[in-house]
């Protein structure tokens, strides 16, 4: 599976610095490769990722502040990122 996200993310060719990846509710394949994404990006590439899950978004069962909370966290690290990057 290391070597299907590897050849899935070129980042020299796609030149990106952050990745947000949605995980649909109950697509539990979906969540297991975003959780794989994240661990090979992060720990490998030094790229940031912010895993969104579908669940996290129902009103009724989640508090949206948290859903708010989490997106401007990951901004930041990525703003601190790109600093360190261009120093």
């Amino acid at each position: 599976m290391d070597y299907i996200i590897k050849e899935s993310c070129p980042r020299k060719e796609l030149r990106y610095d952050e990745v947000i990846h949605f995980m649909p509710w109950g697509a539990t394949c979906v969540t297991a490769i975003g959780k794989m994404l994240k661990n090979r990006l992060e720990d490998d590439e030094g790229i940031p990722v912010l895993l969104i899950k579908g669940s996290e978004m129902n009103r009724t069962t989640k508090d949206i502040n948290h859903f708010k909370t989490e997106p401007e966290e990951f901004i930041d690290i990525c703003e601190d990122a790109r600093q360190t990057g261009s120093s």
